[in-house]
């Protein structure tokens, strides 16, 4: 029986810009359009430390590796996927991230997905390539509906049903859409224990 471990005490393992590099261990892996609250979201649910090891938002140029849990073993892992459709970024250097996460997506040992989305926006075409990507793999997912202390409760209803429609297009009706806020810690605890849960 594999011991408890908490997402408190994040420890940077690498950063991989190629498949070579990637861990041969599965990591929960988080994924978002740039500003959609990945950083946040990463931050509330590490209490607070992983900001303090990962790179500034919107400048994370790799697939950054985290190892939580026990001191004595890297077994955990969390995924840190740059973000996509950073507009102040050149065109072929968003290629090129485009392409690393596309990889990773088809490459990397996953044995989570979550995707970070603005409530306010709801999934757009870049999402969508991302859950068609992680459909056929069986990789479970969890869409984050980040700042969903921004939107009144009828119109985040509203904004979820919408996003159902979405993901039973792409396959992925089975996905859960966990609305989170960062701020308020709304969705913290159960977004926790899907990691913890599919990690173990």
């Amino acid at each position: 029986m594999s011991r408890a471990f908490s997402l408190a005490r994040p420890r940077f393992l690498l950063s991989a810009m190629r498949s070579a590099d990637f861990p041969r261990a599965p990591a929960f892996a988080f994924a978002g359009r740039s500003n959609a609250g990945k950083s946040s979201a990463l931050n509330v649910l590490c209490a607070g430390r992983f900001a303090r090891v990962s790179a500034r938002p919107g400048h994370t140029r790799a697939v950054n590796f985290f190892a939580v849990g026990p001191s004595d073993s890297n077994r955990h892992l969390l995924a840190d996927l740059p973000g996509y459709g950073y507009a102040a970024a050149s065109k072929s250097e968003r290629a090129r991230l485009s392409q690393l996460i596309q990889t990773f997506l088809r490459d990397g040992e996953i044995a989570g997905l979550g995707l970070v989305v603005d409530c306010r926006r709801g999934i757009g075409d870049m999402d969508e390539q991302v859950i068609r990507q992680v459909v056929p793999r069986e990789i479970p997912l969890v869409i984050v509906f980040s700042k969903c202390d921004k939107l009144r409760r009828g119109a985040l209803i509203r904004a979820v049903a919408e996003s159902e429609k979405k993901l039973s297009q792409t396959g992925a009706e089975n996905a859960l859409i966990l609305p989170f806020s960062a701020p308020q810690k709304t969705g913290t605890q159960k977004l926790r224990a899907e990691i913890i849960a599919a990690l173990r």
